[in-house]
């Protein structure tokens, strides 16, 4: 997992996730909220998403303990935008219960307490 600052200009983040992906061979992309101070409905997080879209890559999304930004609630938003993408939520354990009444169709939540969000189709 390439685990790239959020903050960095888009065309620099874009440039070094492909260098990543394409010529080291990583498999996915990490957003570390709480390392980042990156908020995962942000523009910029919300950018990593994109990217991880264009590449064909996972997204991991550190979530846990660190309120606001690792909340696993505050993924929300972006599964409605992005269900084209496949994303990983670390360590989200028995906090993320979703009350909306809007159930995601495509998530479960694994004995290993990793929400996972697969690729519909």
């Amino acid at each position: 997992m390439a685990s790239i600052n959020q903050h960095f200009r888009p065309a620099d983040y874009d440039a070094e996730a492909i260098r990543c992906v394409r010529e080291f061979g990583f498999v996915g992309i990490k957003i570390t909220p709480i390392g980042h101070a990156c908020h995962p409905s942000s523009r910029n997080a919300l950018h990593v998403f994109e990217v991880c879209r264009d590449l064909g890559v996972p997204l991991m999304i550190h979530t846990g303990n660190g309120v606001p930004f690792s909340d696993p609630i505050s993924v929300n938003k972006a599964l409605g935008s992005f269900r084209d993408v496949t994303m990983v939520l670390a360590h989200a354990g028995s906090e993320i219960q979703y009350a909306s009444g809007d159930p995601h169709p495509c998530r479960s939540l694994p004995p290993a307490d990793t929400f996972l969000n697969f690729r519909e189709g």
